[in-house]
Order: C-alpha cells, then structure tokens, then sequence
C-alpha cells in the first residue's frame, strides 16, 4: 500500500527540480488530490490545466502503484507545456488523453472529479462533463472560476482546505509562506460527502485560528 504522504513529498520534489515548476500545484494539494481520489474510489480524473504534468503524472503512477485504473484526460494548450509533458511523464505519457481544451472533450466522456489547474474560456462545460456526485478540486486561488463553478451548481457544497505547513527549503516556493491550499466543491453531494464537508470546515476553521497564534 502506498503512504500518501511520502509518494506526494517524492513526486513534489522530483517535479521542483524541472524546467517550468515555478507553477506547479504544491505538496498539500497534491497530498489532498490524491487522498480524495483514494477515498472515493476514483475511476475517472479530468484535469484542466494540465502544466507540466506534476498532478496528472502522479495520478498516472500513483493508480499504477496502487494497482488501481484510474482514467486520466486532461487539457493543455501551452507550447511549452506540451513539449514538457512527454519529457517529465515519459512512458506515462501514454496513458494520459489529452485535448487542448474542454469544447475539444466529447460530451459521452463523463468523469468523477475535474481538477482545475489552469485557465478554460470553455469552463461552464464542466456540468456536462461530471458524473452525478461528482467531485470538483481547485487547486491555487482561482476565485473567478470558483464562482463560475459554484453558480453552475447551485446546491453545491463548498470547502477550502489549508495547511499549517510551509513550503519546504526544497519547494520553488517561498519557504516563509504556508503551502498552497486546495478547494473542494461537491457539486451533487452524497450522505458521505456532506459528513466529509461538514468535517473539513470545522478543521479548516481551527487552522485559520492556529496560524494566527
């Protein structure tokens, strides 16, 4: 069984030391991806904005580990990052779909959780592109998108996990800020999912509280 937390610090730090990581997701959002993909059985990832490859290559080899089949697609339209992606996910590359962006998806191609990392003029297509109780990560700030997506579901539920850790001496980011956070939308939440909510805003609360002593 893999330790989540040692395969996110591994696969981080692997993908800080390659050529355009000044913007890649951090550990925490990593760490968190991958644990929500673990608990809910994930079958299907779509991730918007695919950079460099740090969040789709880890689902890639982190499924493949864990003897899991998990489908990744994911978008991207940057020169630079299509030419990175083969080079940083090498033999992985192979087992990502990608299209340069959501009008390009067939509608029939429906997914568990969309990950949004990155920019998407075509962004209101997510709601023919989730699966019923289907799960929405934003990784960074992305307020405006945040809105676009909490207006499309309305009876959504919304939750922003933070860290109490900083970046480490070996992260591209600055070592005196908090590790990047990661939000949670639940577009059509479950029993499960409003228990998981519920949770996890109490625990948010308590961090906010933390960082300010």
């Amino acid at each position: 069984m893999v330790n989540i937390n040692n395969f996110s610090n591994s696969q981080y730090r692997k993908f800080c030391t390659l050529e355009g990581s000044e913007y890649i997701a951090s550990e925490f959002a990593l760490r968190n991806i991958l644990r929500v993909i673990k608990k809910n059985r994930i079958e299907k990832v779509l991730e918007i904005g695919v950079g460099i490859g740090t969040i789709s290559g880890s689902i890639i080899k982190f499924s493949q580990d864990e003897n899991l089949n998990i489908s990744v697609t994911g978008t991207e339209a940057n020169e630079f990052c299509l030419k990175q992606i083969p080079i940083n996910l090498k033999d992985l590359i192979l087992q990502l779909k990608l299209y340069p962006d959501l009008s390009k998806i067939p509608d029939s191609e429906l997914f568990d959780i969309i990950i949004v990392d990155g920019s998407e003029k075509n962004l209101n297509k997510v709601q023919c592109l989730i699966k019923p109780n289907g799960i929405i990560l934003i990784e960074g700030d992305r307020s405006d998108q945040v809105k676009i997506i909490k207006k499309i579901f309305k009876s959504s539920k919304f939750v922003h996990l933070i860290s109490l850790t900083k970046n480490g001496d070996y992260s591209v980011k600055n070592s005196d800020n908090y590790q990047g956070g990661l939000k949670i939308i639940y577009t059509d939440p479950s029993n499960a999912h409003l228990i998981y909510w519920f949770s996890s805003k109490i625990k948010t609360k308590i961090k906010y509280i933390l960082r300010k002593l």
